[in-house]
């Protein structure tokens, strides 16, 4: 019976064995057979992976310049708005050139004489003087301390307040001083552009300028341009009364010299009227029908 089993196991070996080598070599004679197939296919597969990754390398490119290019807008309209913002600054410092942009200038104040301008601006400079006494003019958001000294805190306080003071006093000053027909609204401009930035520069500390002080400041520069310009509407008006004073005395002495000439010729006819005159009272015959025809 062992036997038998031990024959069976070896045939089934072999037929196993037989098996094995039939399917290899039909494997074999497949694979020879469609080998060109099995290589097309693998290229393909590979061009295909290959195709895959290129899409996603274009996704990706596409992506990276979409961001690229939305960078380079924004980078674009941020040059663009510092070009304006520098532009117009430059503009400010050109006092000279007049700008259409900045508009026509409307009086603020309407008196009628220099005098009364002038009068206005002495006591406008005095409510200055005030604000800056009684500390209107630059203030602290709060109280400093140096060294755990509060006297040296206050000491710089005050050397802050001054330094911020002094810059902006210097400002409106070179604007008062410069403002003309034609750049009025741009030295207004300058006048604020100065406050903003110290009060910017200032932010740190908490030190600032007040907006009362900045008002009377633009009001200092319109009525310094307003007061020029009621000057010489006066200079210009008495200019216009002098031209007429002079054409009126000259009309005058015309019609003076045109008397006097009248008169001149008036006596000369008189004179030879009275000549005749005597002539004809001692003309007698033909003589007196020359004188009367005369």
């Amino acid at each position: 019976m062992t036997q038998l089993i031990i024959i069976l196991l070896l045939v089934l070996v072999l037929f196993l064995a037989f098996l094995a080598w039939r399917y290899w070599q039909q494997t074999g004679a497949l694979q020879k057979r469609y080998a060109p197939v099995i290589t097309i296919q693998t290229e393909v597969t590979t061009l295909q992976a290959k195709l895959e990754q290129a899409k996603q390398n274009q996704k990706n490119f596409e992506a990276d310049n979409q961001q690229r290019r939305a960078k380079l807008i924004q980078d674009s309209e941020q040059a663009q708005a510092k070009y304006t913002e520098l532009n117009k600054e430059i503009s400010l410092l050109e006092e000279n050139l007049e700008d259409i942009s900045f508009g026509l200038y409307k009086p603020h104040f309407d008196f009628q004489t220099s005098e009364e301008y002038k009068t206005a601006l002495e006591a406008l400079r005095e409510k200055e003087k005030q604000f800056l006494h009684e500390g209107k003019a630059a203030i602290s958001g709060v109280k400093w301390t140096v060294s755990n000294s509060a006297k040296e805190g206050e000491r710089m306080q005050k050397q802050y307040t001054k330094l911020m003071l002094r810059a902006f006093n210097g400002e409106c000053d070179a604007a008062v001083a410069n403002v003309t027909w034609n750049n009025i609204a741009k030295m207004e401009e300058r006048v604020r552009k100065s406050w903003e930035v110290l009060n910017q520069l200032g932010s740190v500390m908490q030190f600032s300028l007040t907006a009362e002080y900045l008002q009377l400041k633009l009001n200092e520069l319109r009525l310094t341009h307003e007061y020029q310009e009621k000057r010489n509407q006066e200079r210009e008006e008495q200019r216009r009364i002098r031209e007429q004073i002079r054409d009126e005395e000259k009309a005058q002495k015309d019609m003076d010299k045109a008397r006097e000439d009248a008169e001149h010729q008036e006596a000369e006819y008189e004179k030879a009227l009275s000549k005749a005159r005597e002539e004809a009272l001692q003309a007698t015959g033909s003589q007196l029908e020359k004188l009367t025809t005369r």
